[in-house]
């Protein structure tokens, strides 16, 4: 105990653990896997996408920035042969809350109703007609990779 009567944080964790007592703060707060890993994940992916957006404005590359980043990333990954725990942790807590991405997106469609009345027909086909050449696409190249992919148990 400090002089003032305060706990310091290494006292604070050495405290047998309690419902509701200060160890069990200290573990929540201070465990690593937690909020630290998303933290540090989602800031690891904001600087992919900061690097893909001044590797395509340096570069004058015809790519979105993010997309460059999210290519950077991959690299990188397959480089390493993983992909880092934090980056793991924050991706996986960012798709989870998909669907909420998706509201901004909705309210700019309703927003220009009028343009949607006008070439909505033109944009279901194409909608309908992209979606059918990536399901294509996405079964040709599993069965591909399937092919190429060695029974269980055989030795290389």
């Amino acid at each position: 105990m400090r002089r003032d009567g305060r706990v310091s944080l290494r006292q604070c964790c050495d405290i047998p653990d309690r419902p509701h007592s200060r160890a069990s703060l200290c573990d929540r707060h201070v465990n690593p896997g937690t909020h630290t890993d998303f933290l540090t994940g989602f800031v690891g992916l904001m600087a992919y996408w900061l690097a893909g957006e001044l590797l395509v404005s340096m570069l004058g590359i015809g790519l979105p920035g993010p997309v460059a980043g999210m290519l950077l990333l991959l690299g990188v990954s397959m480089l390493r042969k993983r992909v880092a725990a934090p980056v793991s942790h924050a991706s996986h807590g960012l798709l989870s809350h998909l669907s909420l991405l998706f509201v901004p997106a909705g309210v700019g469609i309703m927003s220009q109703a009028t343009l949607l009345a006008e070439h909505g027909l033109g944009m279901i086909a194409t909608l309908v007609l992209s979606t059918a050449v990536t399901l294509v696409i996405t079964g040709l190249t599993l069965k591909l990779l399937l092919a190429r992919r060695k029974p269980h148990g055989t030795q290389p």
